[in-house]
């Protein structure tokens, strides 16, 4: 029983290292996103682009975003090698992830809203003599 309980520790303490190296790639890659984000937000020249619902929308998720991440940092640093982690690699990548996603459907209704509307089959021209 007690090698049980050793093989639990020592895998705790692999994947915890694990995450540890990689981590600081996928936080620094999160505030990448959030970042990006911000520069829509605040950039006139890009906002302009945007609706006021969408820029709205894209403010609200990247600062949701960045409030999850500080809380789990600060959770993270709070606690001692043994402990189970609470901030892991593939929770950062989702975070992202969704961040992207959500950016990748804003900018595609924007440019479909603003492309001009295809004329009906009805109204074709016909080519032929």
């Amino acid at each position: 029983k007690n090698l049980q309980e050793f093989r639990k520790f020592c895998a705790l303490l692999t994947r915890r290292d694990h995450e540890r190296h990689h981590l600081s790639r996928e936080i620094a890659a999160l505030w990448a996103k959030i970042s990006e984000l911000k520069t829509i937000v605040e950039s006139p020249e890009i906002a302009q682009h945007f609706s006021t619902a969408n820029i709205a929308m894209i403010s609200e998720a990247g600062f949701a975003a960045a409030h999850w991440l500080w809380s789990m940092q600060e959770k993270q640093a709070g606690l001692q090698v043994h402990d189970v982690p609470v901030l892991f690699c593939d929770d950062l990548r989702e975070q992202t992830w969704n961040l992207h996603t959500l950016v990748a459907k804003i900018c595609k209704e924007e440019n479909e809203s603003q492309m001009p509307q295809k004329e009906s089959s009805d109204a074709q021209i016909d080519l032929l003599p």
